[in-house]
Parts: C-alpha cells; structure tokens; sequence
C-alpha cells in the first residue's frame, strides 16, 4: 500500500534529495506560511528537511520557527 511517509523516506535512504522553491513577485501572499507549514509536514514524516528565507528586507521565517537571531 502506498503510503506518503514511507516514499518519502525511502527516497531520502537512497539518497535523492528535492528541493521546492515557493516564489511571488507580490508581498503578503504567505509564501513563507506555505513554507514553514511544507516544512513542518515533510519534518514530522521524518523527511530531513531545511527551509530557508532569502528575503533580506522582511525574514520572517525565525518568528514562524520560534527562533530568535536566526
């Protein structure tokens, strides 16, 4: 049976690794929510992952995680 949490760990096992770039040309529309949240999921089906806010005017990716100085 398939199951989302096995694929996804079986193909870290065997070594592929993905990425997902979340990208608008507009402000405010939850880019870095969706990421955080697409993170937290593949996180907790035990998928490595990282999650990484290249906005330098408005980071906000510390404030979702709970991290200070990030």
């Amino acid at each position: 049976m398939y199951n989302e949490a096995n694929a996804a760990k079986e193909k870290e096992e065997s070594g592929l690794t993905s990425r997902i770039w979340i990208t608008s040309t507009k402000g405010g529309v939850g880019k870095s929510t969706l990421c955080a949240n697409l993170a937290r999921a593949y996180a907790a089906m035990g998928v490595r992952t990282l999650a990484v806010d290249l906005d330098e005017q408005n980071r906000c990716l510390d404030m979702l995680f709970g991290v200070e100085n990030a």
